[in-house]
C-alpha cells in the first residue's frame, strides 16, 4: 500500500498486530518472572542446566557411538585374518566404549580365561562410570526444583501476611489473592523445571542399563571366541573331536552354510540353526559345542552361530578356523 504523498510502502495493518502480540506476551512471561521474586533465578539456571544435560547425554548415549553393529565382528575378522597386533588394539579402543572393553580382553588374553574376564571387568567398570556422567546431577535437579518453587511461594506467603498484617487488616480479598496467585509462581516454575527432569533421568538410567547388557553379552562372546582352544592359530583339517564325551558340531563352510554333526541345514537363518541345535543337543546345553568356521566364512555367519548358541544356554564353545577343503 503506498501512501499520497512520497509513494512509500506502508506495512500491512495485521504486521503492527503480531509485533504487538510478540512482544506482550514476551512481556508477560518477563513479568511472571519477576512476580516470582528472586527464587525463580536458581530455578531457571536449573532448568538450563537440565536443558544441556539432557542434551549431551541423549547426543553421547546414541547406540551407533557406544556399542557399533558389527564391531565384534571385525574383531573376529581380525583374528581369522591374524591381522590382530598394537596398531590393531589402539584403533579398537578409540572406536568406542564397547571396543575400549574389548581392547582390555584382548591385550590379555594370552594370560587365561579368568585373568582376561577381570580385565574386561575393570574396563567396563570405567565405561559404566563414562555413560553416567552428569545422570546424578540430573536427578538432583529434578528432586531439587519442586523444593525451590515450593519454598519460593511459602516465602511469598509469609510476605503477603506479613503485609496484611502491617496494613491494620484492611487489605481487601482481591488484593490478598493476587498476592497469593503470584507466590505460586514459582511452584508452577518448579515443576515445570522437575517433571521433564525426572523422565529424561529416569529415561536415561534405562538406556544405560540397556546399553550395559548389550556391551556384557558382546564381551561374553569375545572371551569364548578368544579362549577356544585353537585360537587365534588356524589349524588344517576338522576340529579334534571328543571321543568319549558327545559333543556339537557346527561347521560353517565359506558360503555361510551351516551344517549340524554333519546334517545341511535347509535355511541358513538364526531359528533353523537353533532348531537344529535343540533337536541334536536333546535340551542338553551343558554338552560341549564347537564351531568350525572355513578360512573365508563371512564374520556375520560366526556370529549368528555364537547367538544361537548363547540364546540356547550352551557355555561350553570352541572356536576353530579350518582350511577350505577342496570339493570333488
Amino acid at each position: 500500500m503506498a501512501d499520497g504523498g512520497g509513494g512509500r510502502r506502508t506495512p500491512p495493518p495485521n504486521l503492527y498486530g503480531k509485533v504487538a502480540h510478540f512482544f506482550e506476551g514476551t512481556f508477560t512471561v518477563w513479568e511472571l518472572v519477576k512476580s516470582g521474586g528472586w527464587m525463580m533465578l536458581p530455578i531457571i539456571m536449573s532448568s538450563i542446566a537440565a536443558l544441556g544435560i539432557v542434551a549431551e547425554r541423549l547426543w553421547t548415549l546414541r547406540a551407533s557411538r557406544v556399542t557399533p553393529e558389527h564391531l565384534l565382528g571385525q574383531v573376529w575378522s581380525w583374528i581369522k585374518n591374524k591381522q590382530l597386533d598394537k596398531d590393531k588394539l589402539k584403533e579398537l579402543r578409540a572406536n568406542s566404549p564397547l571396543g575400549e572393553i574389548l581392547a582390555a580382553g584382548l591385550a590379555n588374553s594370552k594370560h587365561g580365561r579368568e585373568i582376561m574376564k577381570e580385565c574386561i571387568e575393570e574396563a567396563a567398570a570405567r565405561v559404566i562410570h563414562e555413560l553416567e556422567r552428569y545422570i546424578n546431577a540430573l536427578g538432583t535437579i529434578a528432586a531439587m526444583a519442586p523444593l525451590l518453587g515450593l519454598l519460593g511461594t511459602v516465602l511469598g506467603m509469609i510476605d503477603i501476611f506479613s503485609s496484611f498484617m502491617g496494613s491494620g487488616m484492611t487489605t481487601n480479598a482481591a488484593v490478598l489473592a493476587g498476592g497469593i496467585s503470584k507466590a505460586l509462581i514459582t511452584t508452577a516454575a518448579g515443576l515445570m523445571v522437575g517433571i521433564p527432569s525426572v523422565f529424561f533421568h529416569r529415561f536415561l538410567q534405562r538406556r544405560i542399563d540397556e546399553l550395559v547388557v548389550g556391551m556384557e553379552q558382546e564381551a561374553i562372546k569375545l572371551v569364548e571366541v578368544v579362549q577356544g582352544v585353537d585360537l587365534p592359530e588356524a589349524v588344517s583339517g576338522s576340529p579334534a573331536e571328543d571321543q568319549e564325551v558327545k559333543q556339537l558340531d557346527i561347521a560353517i563352510s565359506a558360503d555361510g552354510v551351516f551344517s549340524v554333526n554333519n546334517q545341511l541345514l535347509e535355511k541358513n537363518d538364526l531359528a533353523s540353526l537353533m532348531d537344529a541345535l535343540q533337536k541334536e543337543s536333546g535340551g542338553d546345553n551343558k554338552l560341549p559345542l564347537s564351531i568350525s568356521a572355513d578360512g573365508k566364512t563371512q564374520h556375520q555367519a560366526v556370529i549368528t552361530a555364537m547367538d544361537a548358541a548363547g540364546k540356547l544356554g550352551f557355555s561350553h564353545l570352541r572356536m576353530t578356523t579350518v582350511e577350505a577343503a577342496s570339493q570333488p
